[in-house]
């Protein structure tokens, strides 16, 4: 009778511990490296959630650790390039809207002005107003 055979033995054990770790390793691989591409910040929550893992693997594991946090950085550095880049496009855009309404007004104020000076229609219309107002009889 060898009891042997009906139990697994301890090295055994091991590899398959080791095997399964690998396994959880390459698919938070895996999942980082689709969500760096996609250009959405990696969070550690995520990448378990998307990997099948724990997050207190991610934790546990030096390798998956080291990976997750490399990536957090990457994708934080590409965040906050991309806010800026935007925020400056944005700027820009008002600035521009601004100059172009201040021209506006230098414009619709000369206009207005030689429109006075003429005494045109847009004044005596104005003028007739005025007096047929009831107020100012």
């Amino acid at each position: 009778m060898t009891t042997s055979t009906s139990r697994p033995r301890p090295q055994e054990a091991i590899e398959s511990r080791r095997r399964d770790a690998a396994a959880k390793v390459a698919a938070v691989g895996k999942v980082v490296r689709a969500v760096g591409r996609s250009g959405v910040p990696v969070t550690r929550a995520g990448a378990a959630r998307l990997a099948g893992v724990s997050r207190s693997f991610t934790y546990q594991n030096e390798q998956v650790d080291a990976m997750i946090v490399a990536a957090q950085a990457r994708t934080q550095v590409a965040a906050t390039q991309r806010v800026a880049t935007q925020t400056a496009q944005q700027e820009a855009a008002w600035r521009e809207r601004a100059l172009n309404a201040e021209d506006q007004i230098r414009v619709l104020r000369r206009e207005l002005s030689a429109e006075r000076q003429k005494g045109g229609p847009a004044h005596a219309a104005t003028a007739r107003r005025r007096c047929d107002h009831p107020d100012r009889r």
